[in-house]
């Protein structure tokens, strides 16, 4: 399911996301072909709390249009210009949302380095 045209409106921005694909003998990621999916970007500090033991602070989220199968081992590379400034970071939190229509949207919180 799509989201509502009127959300589809507030994603001005893309992201860049590429998945893992293997890694080399010191153990440094290498990553595939990355998609460019339209989001709206909101960026601010937020703790997210879990284990305590595991605590994550998040600098923003993407708000994406659609349902990826993403996961927090992909490479993220922010927009310019932006408060982080086409800066690649880390995912700290993937969640996908649905309403009684089924799945329309994906939520990615990045970290910063």
């Amino acid at each position: 399911m799509a989201m509502d045209p009127e959300l589809i409106e507030l994603m001005s921005s893309t992201v860049s996301l590429a998945p893992p694909t293997s890694r080399d003998v010191k153990g440094k990621q290498t990553f595939g072909t990355a998609i460019t999916p339209r989001c709206h970007i909101e960026y601010g500090e937020r703790v997210l709390n879990g284990d305590p033991a595991k605590t994550k602070v998040s600098m923003g989220k993407c708000i994406l249009d659609g349902v990826y199968d993403i996961t927090e081992e992909w490479d993220i590379t922010l927009p310019t210009p932006g408060p982080l400034d086409g800066r690649k970071t880390f995912i700290v939190e993937v969640q996908q949302f649905s309403d009684e229509e089924g799945p329309h949207h994906t939520t990615v919180r990045f970290g910063a380095r």
